[in-house]
Parts: structure tokens; sequence; C-alpha cells
């Protein structure tokens, strides 16, 4: 797994493979969104196990309880400064920002496929094409089969929301109450 450290939380940043550095992903080619795909289910464990030691968790049952505790956690880390900057006031996501949301993300997914008896699973969003989510990992397999759920984006964007004073961080268990009610 290619990680760069932050000076601030030692949190290894989210690097894809760097055959996609700078490469807008609406225009990746269906051998590319494979390609980030498959770096995507390899790094996820090591990933969330990582966060998991971060936030100073024993690995417990893959379960809404583990979610809660991380979800306490986490709120109770960004004080410490290093994943957010205060722009304009407005707080933005650092890296290590971008980082530790997007783990956030993997760890409700690894939670709902865990606990949906195989039937929620990855998958790459094809299309529509102007799906917010095209290109990128999804999960599958709810009851209505046009529904998909994108935890990384829905992540970063309720880890922004919190920072901002928008959200709350009770978001992450939303979230993974819709995998687990609709699949």
């Amino acid at each position: 797994m290619q990680t760069s450290i932050t000076a601030d939380h030692k949190y290894p940043l989210f690097v894809p493979p760097l055959t996609l550095a700078g490469k807008d992903r609406k225009a990746w080619s269906a051998v590319e969104a494979k390609e980030y795909f498959t770096w995507l289910v390899t790094v996820a464990p090591s990933r969330v196990d990582h966060l998991l030691n971060f936030l100073n968790i024993a690995r417990l049952p893959l379960n809404g309880e583990l979610l809660d505790i991380a979800q306490v956690r986490l709120e109770s880390s960004l004080s410490e400064g290093g994943f957010y900057r205060t722009e304009s006031e407005r707080r933005r996501l650092t890296d290590a920002g971008y980082a530790i949301a997007a783990d956030m993300g993997l760890l409700v997914a690894t939670i709902a496929i865990a606990s949906s008896s195989g039937k929620v699973k990855w998958e790459t969003l094809r299309k529509p094409k102007s799906d917010a989510s095209f290109n990128l990992p999804i999960l599958k397999g709810f009851e209505n089969d046009s529904v998909h759920f994108d935890p990384i984006q829905g992540s970063i964007a309720c880890l922004a929301g919190i920072v901002n004073g928008k959200a709350l961080p009770q978001a992450w268990r939303r979230g993974l109450n819709f995998c687990l009610d609709s699949g």
C-alpha cells in the first residue's frame, strides 16, 4: 500500500495508484476503473485496521457498535488539529482529513458487507456517466437494484459537514443503517 505520512498525525494518506494520479476519474477507461477498484478492495482491510488502531479501538465484531465507538473517537480526535484547516471562516479537510474520512467510509462498507449475508458487495459504477460516483467503487446488492451507496464520497461529505458544524457524527451510522435496511 502506498502511503504518505502527515507531520501532524502520522495518518497515512489515501493515495491511489500512481497511473491514475492527475487523471479525471470521469475520463477513466473501464480498465482504469477496474485498476482503482482492485486497488481499493485490496487496501481496504489494512486501512480499516489502521483506522481502528489510530482511534485506539480493539477489533470488535464488525457491527454498528464498532462504528458507534469509531464515530465518537474520531469526533474527539478532530479537535487535535491536522484533519482540517480554516480558510475564510470555513474549515476545509486536509489530505489527512480526506484520508481518515475515506477510511471511515471503508469501515462502513466493511460492516455493511459483513452484515449482509453476502448480498451487499463492491461494484464499479459504470453508468450513468452523470452519476457523482461514476467509475468509483460503490456498494450494490440492495432490494431495489437501482439503489447504490458510495461509502467513501458519503463519508468525505459527512466529515466536511462535521468540521463545519453542519452534520453530526451519527451520519456514518445513518449510512450503515441505510445499507442494512435496504439490503
